[in-house]
């Protein structure tokens, strides 16, 4: 468990990241962000842009964490409180979506890995007629058998989000430490 809130810790400030897994996470917002109008640590090293998402791909011994920020307006077409009842079903299923997130990732190689749960964070906005920005923040995490063997990933979020047109990884493991820009026409990288 140490393990795992150490590396959504990482993944929190970077991000600024098969079967379906065991175990879900939906949570609602920090009350201090929702009060203060402020953004999860994440947002702040990244500057929010529509179709631009940023990822983190972590190691801590066995795990894997692929960690995402990504612009609601991406995700649901609008960053603001849901008005309609259309508008909260479009919001659901965005969410819910993620949740299934580990079939978004295959992970190259051979490091035996297997979904182990999903940390999805809704942005405070949902809730506030004056909010005009939110990002969701998205946790997939993985228990890998030799995770030294996972030679890359590919995403096929570009296909259910046509909306996102950029995804800016990093990618911190143990014996790698690489950047990469993927689009929907280089939606793999390698190392």
């Amino acid at each position: 468990m140490k393990t795992t809130l150490t590396l959504l810790a990482l993944a929190t400030l970077l991000c600024a990241c098969q079967k379906q897994p065991d175990h879900v996470h939906l949570h609602e917002p920090a009350a201090e962000h929702a009060e203060h109008g402020e953004h999860p640590p994440a947002a702040a090293l990244g500057q929010h842009q529509h179709g631009i998402a940023q990822l983190a791909l972590l190691q801590q011994q066995q795990q894997l964490l692929l960690s995402a920020t990504l612009p609601a307006e991406t995700l649901w077409g609008f960053e603001r409180m849901p008005n309609t009842a259309a508008e909260h079903a479009q919001v659901e299923r965005g969410l819910k979506q993620l949740t299934a997130g580990h079939r978004f990732f295959r992970l190259l190689g051979n490091g035996h890995c297997q979904p182990q749960s999903v940390e999805i964070i809704k942005p405070a906005g949902l809730t506030d007629p004056n909010a005009n920005h939110m990002e969701v923040n998205a946790n997939w995490l993985w228990q890998c058998q030799d995770p030294a063997q996972v030679t890359g990933f590919s995403t096929d979020l570009f296909k259910h989000y046509p909306a996102l047109q950029q995804l800016q990884a990093q990618i911190l493991l143990e014996q790698v430490n690489h950047g990469a820009v993927l689009d929907k026409h280089n939606n793999q990288v390698e190392w």
